[in-house]
């Protein structure tokens, strides 16, 4: 065979090769199926989805709102606020994925949320009911929906309050799939009243040969946080799920 010739089949057999090589490549990398469950890979700091759990604290929390945030980049984001009548810090806590049915909050009937899958938060030494004077009803700390049932999300389909043990609050976070979730817990500002201040003027007795002197003092008082006997008015503790 001339020299041209087998130069041009080598050529031919290469390029055949490297094509099968490519065709296949990208026939596999199109199989593959997406990573889903416990190896995906989230958005959010620190996240995972494992089982995650804090101590219950030493004072008694009462459960105040939970707000959902519009949905921004590739998470979603449930804020959970408490007050508290003694030292306000978060809530112990207890975070994991679980099988339903549950229990519904006010009926009592076993319903399954929206969702595919079901991430449970248990709050723990929580209420939503205040303490109250004895022989008086209680009032409800929470008056917000039992369900939230948002749109547009990545995730989250509802977050819904479901029965739990004595002393324990659980809500049933419902998400299309499972993901990776994280738990930031912080104690809010106080809001002190404005600073009080209080001027004292003095003025020389009139007729005096010396000349007349005006003084002026001012008493400053700042407020101090309240006591444990004190019953907040405002929300004093909040626990932000993250999830993507």
């Amino acid at each position: 065979m001339p020299v041209v010739r087998r130069v041009a089949a080598t050529l031919l057999i290469g390029v055949a090769a490297c094509t099968s090589a490519s065709d296949d490549a990208s026939e596999t990398d199109t199989a593959r199926p997406p990573v889903t469950g416990d190896g995906a890979a989230g958005c959010v700091a620190n996240s995972a989805t494992v089982r995650r759990q804090t101590p219950a604290g030493s004072e008694q929390a009462f459960l105040v709102d939970a707000q959902v945030a519009d949905a921004e980049g590739c998470f979603d984001e449930i804020t959970f606020e408490f007050r508290s009548d003694g030292q306000p810090l978060p809530p112990g806590y207890a975070i994991e994925y679980r099988e339903g049915p549950f229990v519904d909050f006010t009926s009592g009937d076993e319903f399954e949320p929206a969702g595919e899958a079901y991430l449970v938060l248990r709050f723990t030494k929580t209420s939503v009911f205040a303490p109250a004077a004895p022989g008086a009803e209680p009032e409800p700390t929470y008056t917000g929906p039992e369900s939230i049932a948002p749109s547009g999300m990545n995730y989250l389909e509802e977050a819904r309050i479901v029965q739990g043990s004595e002393g324990v609050i659980q809500w049933v976070i419902g998400l299309s799939s499972k993901r990776p979730f994280s738990l930031d817990g912080s104690t809010l500002p106080l809001l002190l009243p404005p600073e009080s201040t209080t001027a004292t003027t003095t003025t020389s007795p009139s007729g005096s040969s010396s000349t007349s002197t005006t003084t002026t003092s001012t008493t400053t008082t700042t407020a101090s946080p309240p006591t444990s006997t004190t019953f907040p008015t405002t929300p004093t503790a909040k626990i932000v799920v993250r999830i993507g």
